[in-house]
């Protein structure tokens, strides 16, 4: 997962999310910005829709402005998180699921920042 931590981000720049992934059954994808706990912030996107189950895959995001972030979430550490979207009991909506039900969660290694460069 790329941006993988350590990148400071300016607001309203466009920064290339990159991942790798086979097995997307659903060939959809949510993708999530979490505070430096790991905790849910907001979504970036739903339901991305990917070419294929298997390959390299891209979006681009736009950077928010940071001030509110950084003050709401008491500081401005953050991760990205991409994630299968799974269909049928949840509505097709965006959820954690167990490494043991075969479904990928990919979460960048090390925060990255949201502020001046």
């Amino acid at each position: 997962l790329s941006p993988n931590g350590g990148e400071t981000f300016a607001p309203g720049t466009d920064v290339t999310i990159s991942w790798n992934a086979k097995g997307i059954d659903s060939r959809k994808v949510g993708i999530a910005l979490l505070n430096k706990d790991k905790g849910m912030i907001t979504w970036l996107a739903t339901n991305v829709p990917l070419s294929s189950d298997v390959g390299s895959f891209t979006y681009t995001w736009k950077v928010p402005d940071a001030d509110g972030l950084n003050q709401q979430y008491n500081g401005n550490q953050y991760y990205i998180a991409v994630q299968e979207v799974l269909e049928g009991e949840t509505g097709g909506t965006f959820y954690i699921v167990e490494q043991s039900q075969g479904h990928a969660t990919d979460v960048n290694d090390e925060p990255f920042t949201i502020g001046p460069q």
